[in-house]
């Protein structure tokens, strides 16, 4: 098994303890073939594969036994699922019909992650019918959708006993590989050809002098991408969005409070890849807008209507549909020279953004100690850096602020389902994938708490975790409906007074607190030298992030220019 693996590419494993799935689990350690790592908590385990996976670009296997401790890989399955990130799931299960008659650690294991799965199949290699090289092609079957299909597989496994009394099997009398990585199998998305219909949109607004917006979404760092984006902003006509979590250099920054108030007209076409955008108002602008052209670039085909004006799919991978796009663009434009002297360009947009961000600069300055405060301090921290934000209010606070954040090497956030948990969990993935990078994690405090499994997971990697304790879910502070009910803090906000350096002891991790703005200036001096893991605790108001909201946010409008 662990030889069919490192064939099909993968190259990490992440193994949960369990005697059920003992032959597993020793199959994969004693291959010594595969890198392994360990978690106690399957929960955590699953978001320290998805780290791992979106890291080293390649399928991550996890190991799991019977009964409930593959439903606690649920969420990570799901946000591997919507994240589009691949994973093998390998279970052990109990031998068939043990269901039902009060054994221990059985439940119905067979589909029952089959709703946030690209396939799920069943080995059974004690079957009399099961040879080696039907169990191989399974395996590269498993492992081939997984990578093509863009995310989690499951493979069920029943085993009987013994399950310490390992048999070395033979080889089917294929040649294995024993070579490096870049020798796995290529399974690169389907490219297809242009579609008609796109050509005849991109050709009307080229030809109209019409504006043309390219979007891209939440998506791992693509530098390849850069090149031809670039090329395509300067052919006029042309105007790239982006938001941080797209980990692009190029483009302008979708700046969610511009938006509520931009005068700003629509696209005559939008062309569109990538994840899930964190901007409300910018969906909304799209969404509230008169009828536009949407083309969907997805190298699964998915049709994803975020804005209720789906075209169109192109089935292809992001880097081959823009080059080709790029050069629909220039033969048109030398087909027709004259066409484009109309061409609307991105000039007056990106002037726009540029002054929101100096207003907004200004607006900073003017804060009180709140996690706003606190991310633009540590924001020049992070240059050079792998960052993991948590989910709710934090991520939108960091997304706001009007800085460049081209120097992170890396922006990334659970996005897929939007969960608070695994956020710590993901970046210990993520730097198990890169030991040679400096992996920070921008986590709140609820969300700190609920992922504690994450220590549990080994080795333990250099991480640098800046906690900011606001006293709870200060995202239903925030809400209009939660926070207007008199039991918001009660029921939404559920403060719990931990004692984070009581905690942090506990699972022997450095801890600082900050409370100011020199103590926080301190603190992240003293982070960032920290050697391997530790946390910075950054002690804010809930009253005083209520200001920094309102002055940040305010009625007060910012100096706008128009679009056409």
């Amino acid at each position: 098994m662990p030889q069919w693996l490192w064939d099909q590419g993968v190259r990490h494993a992440v193994l949960c303890p369990g005697s059920r799935s003992a032959p597993l689990t020793l199959a994969i350690a004693r291959s010594e073939l595969i890198e392994i790592f360990t978690g106690v908590d399957e929960r955590a385990a699953g978001f320290a594969a998805l780290g791992l996976s979106l890291g080293a670009g390649r399928p991550v296997v996890v190991v799991c036994t019977s009964g409930t401790a593959l439903l606690n890989l649920g969420p990570a399955v799901a946000e591997a699922y919507y994240l589009r990130l691949p994973m093998l799931i390998l279970s052990a299960d109990r031998p068939a019909g043990y269901e039902g008659q009060q054994r221990g650690q059985v439940i119905r294991q067979d589909g029952a992650l089959d709703h946030h799965l690209r396939a799920s199949f069943r080995w059974a290699p004690d079957d009399a019918e099961w040879d080696l090289r039907r169990s191989e092609n399974l395996f590269e079957q498993a492992l081939t959708t997984a990578v093509k299909e863009c995310g989690p597989v499951h493979i069920n496994i029943p085993l009987d006993e013994p399950l310490y009394d390992l048999v070395e099997l033979e080889h089917s009398n294929r040649k294995f590989s024993s070579t490096g990585p870049n020798n796995a199998p290529d399974h690169s998305p389907h490219h297809g050809s242009v579609p008609e219909e796109f050509q005849v949109a991109i050709h009307q607004a080229l030809a109209q002098g019409k504006s043309i917006w390219f979007l891209a979404g939440m998506d791992s760092t693509h530098e390849a991408l850069e090149p031809v984006l670039t090329e395509l902003e300067g052919l006029g006509q042309i105007c790239l969005w982006r938001e941080d979590l797209a980990n692009l250099k190029v483009g302008l920054p979708l700046r969610d409070e511009w938006f509520r108030t931009a005068p700003i007209d629509p696209p005559a076409l939008l062309i569109s890849w990538g994840g899930p955008l964190l901007s409300k108002h910018f969906q909304l602008f799209l969404r509230n807008n008169p009828r536009f052209k949407h083309w969907r670039i997805d190298p699964r085909g998915d049709e994803i209507d975020t804005y209720n004006r789906l075209d169109g799919v192109w089935q292809s991978s992001p880097k081959f549909a823009l080059e080709a796009i790029c050069n629909i663009v220039q033969n048109q434009r030398r087909e027709f020279p004259t066409a484009s002297l109309a061409a609307t360009s991105d000039t007056d947009s990106e002037n726009a953004v540029l002054d929101f961000d100096k207003m907004m600069r200004d607006r900073y300055h003017q804060l009180p100690f709140s996690d706003s405060l606190a991310l633009s301090v540590a924001l020049p921290f992070l240059k050079h850096k792998r960052v993991h934000l948590g989910n709710s209010s934090l991520v939108r606070k960091f997304l706001a602020l009007p800085w460049d954040k081209g120097s992170i090497k890396s922006i990334h956030c659970n996005r897929g389902t939007s969960g608070i948990e695994g956020s710590i969990s993901t970046g210990i993935g993520h730097a198990w994938a890169h030991p040679e990078d400096s992996v920070w994690v921008l986590n709140g405090d609820l969300a700190t708490a609920y992922d504690a499994g994450a220590w549990l997971l080994e080795p333990r990697p250099s991480i640098k975790i800046l906690l900011l304790n606001n006293g709870g879910g200060d995202i239903f502070r925030q809400l209009p409906g939660a926070s207007k009910q008199p039991e918001c803090e009660l029921l939404f906000a559920t403060p719990r007074n931990m004692i984070w350096s009581a905690w942090c002891q506990g699972y022997g991790l450095p801890h600082r607190v900050a409370t100011d703005l020199n103590s926080l200036e301190d603190g992240l001096n003293w982070l960032n030298d920290q050697a391997g893991v530790a946390v910075l605790e950054i002690q804010t108001n809930p009253t005083c992030n209520r200001q920094a909201e309102h002055l940040l946010r305010g009625p007060e409008k910012p100096p706008l220019k128009t679009s056409s």
